[in-house]
């Protein structure tokens, strides 16, 4: 069954108003939002003629809820219009370095300076030390790298997804780029940022099985999610997943060969003694789950 949910005249921030007001805008319940979703169950009950009866219950539900009116903002770290509740922002990935994407010279990878994802002079002002693409036409992610470490083999690649030769947030806004001498004027000024999932638990279900017979009654009861991302900081995933890491390259670079093995892991390193992954500095994890409620057995 099809439903529709709508919320109106929530409070939220006003219309942007002058510096010259001398005051943040005011708010005002001329916020909503809409909740669209479905609901389907099935029942089933049944006696047999010796006595046996037997009842099974299955329901699935699912609904997205989207800001409709919400004063000015575009920001995609706040709430706009159009904005699905619990979307989640970032860079879409590419694949892993590999050694072939950089430049060598007596074995040890090749530094230079990069600046807006190409290479530039050793002067430049905000340019950050990186190691040397292979590639000419290759794009350096500058815009990530911080501090001593740089990007290489096993680190996470990302897609130019705007194609203007760079990666990084735009100004992180669901408005268009108005400067006309930008590569990007009038497309949308959240840069190589796209929605990449959302947290919001989807395909909601619930299994019911239940019998009885001569007095004895016995019943289960399940339910869970089919579907929701989550967007976790990524030295929660390592503490659990740097040992296996560790563990499954030694043994497959063994059996399959250490150059096979790069295109299948990240880069792990350890800093201030806190293992962590370099690719990223967060992860989203697509998943579902069941969770058993109740068994239970009855006489009577």
């Amino acid at each position: 069954m099809p439903s529709l949910s709508q919320s109106k005249n929530m409070i939220v921030p006003g219309e942007g108003v002058t510096w010259t007001f001398g005051a943040g805008s005011p708010k005002g319940n001329f916020g909503s939002l809409r909740t669209r979703g479905w609901e389907l169950s099935i029942d089933y009950n049944h006696r047999f003629e010796n006595g046996l009866g037997i009842n099974a219950m299955v329901s699935l539900s699912d609904a997205q809820t989207e800001i409709t009116a919400y004063g000015d903002t575009k920001s995609i770290d706040s709430w706009y219009i159009g904005k699905k509740y619990g979307e989640i922002w970032g860079y879409r990935t590419d694949r892993l370095y590999q050694k072939d994407d950089f430049v060598y010279a007596d074995g040890k990878l090749v530094t230079v300076w990069a600046l807006n994802g190409k290479e530039v002079p050793a002067n430049t002002p905000g340019a950050k030390e990186m190691n040397k693409l292979k590639d000419p036409n290759g794009v350096y992610q500058d815009y990530f790298q911080t501090g001593t470490i740089k990007f290489g083999p096993g680190d996470v690649k990302y897609k130019d997804v705007n194609g203007d030769g760079k990666i990084d947030g735009g100004s992180r806004s669901v408005g268009t780029v108005t400067d006309e001498n930008d590569p990007n004027y009038g497309k949308r000024d959240t840069g190589d940022l796209e929605v990449i999932g959302n947290s919001t638990p989807r395909y909601e279900y619930g299994i019911r099985l239940g019998a009885d017979y001569k007095g004895f009654d016995f019943s289960i009861f399940m339910q869970g999610v089919g579907k929701r991302d989550i967007w976790v900081p990524v030295f929660l995933l390592s503490l659990a997943l740097i040992q296996v890491t560790v563990l499954c390259r030694r043994l497959l670079q063994v059996i399959i060969g250490e150059k096979i093995v790069q295109m299948l892991f990240i880069r792990p390193l350890i800093i201030w003694q806190v293992p962590i992954l370099v690719s990223t500095c967060k992860h989203r994890i697509d998943t579902c789950s069941i969770c058993l409620i109740s068994v239970s057995k009855t006489s009577r």
